[in-house]
């Protein structure tokens, strides 16, 4: 119902010119938004159009400078800054400002931004955000810069309090110019981080180019020629006596016990080693020889190793073997001779196989293979020596390979067993202890004797895991005798590579751990040569092995170095006079009176003594008379299953 003092006319035109006057609005409200969105489209052209030529440019200043620009006609700020996150002490330091900008007052509000928490929380945000300076006479703007969910540092700007703030619309486009600014950034770091790469590349590139050139022919180490230049001359050596109907001899010579001097001493000296090696076999050579270092068997140019401790001499012009032998003699005894490196006395010799060109083959690839089969034959035979090829050595060949083959399958097949061997208290006659000794039983092989896979183990990188295999078998053993009453101490032997392995305690905690064997009665046996490598690493791993209550014993004393002073300086608990001495300790004076010093040595260093390899009464009665600790030997018992030791810990002593 109309007013009876308005005319409904007047109300129906008054109602019109409302509409209409926020029709107009709105109208003029939407052709703002769209100069506002033409504008920012306008912006953000130019802003790609300046930001992607920044792919070139080194300094994030100028960047910087750019995105002040663009952010100024987005939203005006009175002054602005950017901080990054220092790489040393991960702190937000200032790395540009405008020219308005007080830097020392802008730390000092961040500062107090941060202990207020606001900082952290407009991290957060990933969204420009408002808030008041600490003095509220500005209005702070703070917006996060970040790269792929990742914080690369913040955009802080003010304005007086009553100034124009800045729309949603502004504030969306202030993220999207600082997106850009991040990517040109980081778009810069890479393009840098890639140029200088490439520059780096390409000098690399120029220095190894020239390396390969110098090396192309001769090895790094030595000098010697290498395997390329070895065939060259061969198939020269091989042409010339074709022609004139002589022979060709081609040696292969291994360095006898190279890796466990290379493990010991380190690989420093094992390289002084085969430097000193190859100069004493070009020496002894006469001018119109070859020396050529090779590595691997040589059986194929893709497995060949430049580098090994193989060494390969091709003489030729030989009409008669005589010849060959004189050489092979010359090599042996020049090689032999003991030398000093890095303050060791180091005593090497050398097996070497020979092989005849045109007998033993006629292409280069056999001639090889076959001085490698003998050179394998000259080791089997007790190496320092030297061997002619003959036809039966690849039978032999075949079974190393065999055997090979299989043992790396053996700790899976559970095809390893330990057997135990007494050691027995030389006054009483109880067991006092034993030593835990691997045994391989192969499926296809039947029993491998250790001397013949040991070896083999070390040369496929398998003797640490079947050393931890024998480390976890003992303790679990000994613990459960401890469980049914015989408290009986367990000796194991460790390798070279075991003691360097830096997880080795780690391993010996987890095995004790996992067994529940007491650490007390568990001994770890060293030879003299493993200790002696890295000095202050093995002193520093047999004390912590102590301080677990683990005891330490030397084995084989008196084959190796025989040192007082590591005898003084290590954490040791007992010798083991070797078996060598003890064999003719009753016959020979010379061992007799070693075996003597060796036991009045070790009791007045407070050592425990045992000796291996007793075997008769008679050496037993002078071990006892010399008030000898422990007896170990055959006299009393051969290595034994845990089945049979058994029985024995029962009774409880061998001997009275």
């Amino acid at each position: 119902m109309s007013s009876p003092l308005i005319p409904e006319s007047k109300i129906a035109v008054g109602e019109r010119d409302e509409s209409l006057l926020k029709l107009s609005r709105r109208i003029d409200f939407l052709e703002d938004e769209n100069r506002w969105h033409m504008y920012s489209l306008d912006l953000m052209a130019s802003m790609c159009n300046v930001f992607a030529s920044t792919r070139h440019n080194n300094n994030a200043n100028e960047i910087y400078t750019d995105a002040w620009e663009f952010i100024q006609q987005a939203i005006y700020f009175q002054y602005g800054a950017f901080l990054t996150i220092a790489d040393e002490s991960a702190e937000f330091e200032i790395a540009w400002y405008s020219e308005q900008c007080d830097s020392a007052a802008l730390s000092v509000e961040i500062t107090h931004q941060i202990e207020q928490g606001q900082f952290s929380w407009a991290l957060n945000q990933n969204r420009a955000v408002l808030m008041q300076s600490r003095n509220n006479e500005s209005t702070l703007t703070f917006h996060a810069l970040s790269m792929s969910g990742e914080i690369k540092g913040m955009f802080v700007a003010g304005m007086p309090n009553g100034a124009n703030k800045a729309s949603p619309s502004a504030c969306g486009l202030l993220s999207i110019i600082l997106g850009n600014c991040c990517y040109a950034i980081e778009n810069s770091a890479l393009y840098r981080l890639v140029h200088e790469q490439n520059k780096s590349l390409e000098a690399t590139i120029v220095k190894r180019t020239k390396e390969l050139q110098d090396q192309y022919c001769h090895d790094a180490l030595t000098g010697l020629p290498n395997r390329l230049l070895f065939e060259d001359r061969l198939e020269l050596a091989k042409n010339r006596a074709k022609r004139n109907h002589k022979m060709v001899a081609i040696f292969i010579l291994d360095l006898d016990m190279f890796k466990r001097i290379n493990d010991s001493l380190g690989h420093q000296v094992g390289d002084k080693l085969l430097t000193v090696m190859a100069n004493r076999l070009s020496t002894c050579l006469r001018d119109s020889d070859t020396v050529t270092r090779i590595g691997d068997s040589g059986e194929s140019p893709s497995v060949l190793r430049l580098g090994g401790d193989e060494f390969s001499v091709i003489i030729s012009d030989i009409e008669d073997i005589d010849a060959v032998i004189t050489v092979a003699n010359r090599i042996t005894s020049e090689l032999s001779r003991c030398f000093v490196i890095n303050d060791h006395e180091v005593c090497m010799t050398s097996s070497i196989g020979i092989a005849l060109y045109p007998e033993d083959g006629e292409d280069t690839e056999t001639l090889l293979k076959n001085a490698d089969l003998a050179m394998y034959s000259a080791k089997n035979q007790g190496r320092n020596n030297f061997q002619f090829y003959s036809s039966g050595m690849n039978s032999k060949a075949l079974q190393h390979l065999r055997l090979e083959t299989h043992l790396r399958s053996a700790l899976e097949k559970q095809e390893f067993v330990l057997h135990y061997q007494p050691q027995v208290d030389a006054v009483s006659g109880k067991i006092s202890g034993v030593e835990a000794l691997i045994r391989w039983i192969s499926e296809s092989e039947g029993f491998v004797s250790p001397a013949d896979f040991i070896p083999i183990a070390e040369d496929i990188g398998m003797i640490i895991p079947i050393g931890e295999w024998v480390l976890w078998e003992a303790c679990r053993q000994m613990s459960e005798w401890h469980k049914q009453g015989h408290m009986v101490r367990v000796a194991v032997n460790l390798s070279a590579c075991q003691l360097r392995d830096p997880n080795f305690v780690v391993v010996v905690d987890t095995i004790l751990s996992e067994t529940g064997a007491n650490p007390s009665y568990l001994e770890l046996e060293l030879t003299e040569s493993i200790i002696i490598g890295d000095v202050d690493a093995t002193m520093e791993m047999m004390a912590v092995l102590r301080e677990r209550g683990i005891r330490i014993a030397i084995d084989d004393f008196g084959t190796g170095y025989s040192s007082l002073n590591y005898l003084k300086r290590f954490p040791i608990h007992c010798l083991k006079i070797d078996r060598s001495f003890i064999n003719d300790v009753t016959l020979n004076q010379d061992d007799a009176a070693i075996v003597k010093t060796i036991i009045a040595m070790a009791h007045t260093m407070k050592l425990d003594v045992v000796a291996e390899g007793v075997e008769s009464k008679d050496q037993l009665a002078f071990l006892r008379g010399e008030a000898c600790d422990q007896i170990q030997g055959f006299y009393f018992s051969k290595p034994l299953p845990s089945n049979e030791v058994i029985k024995l810990l029962r009774v409880g002593w061998l001997c009275s």
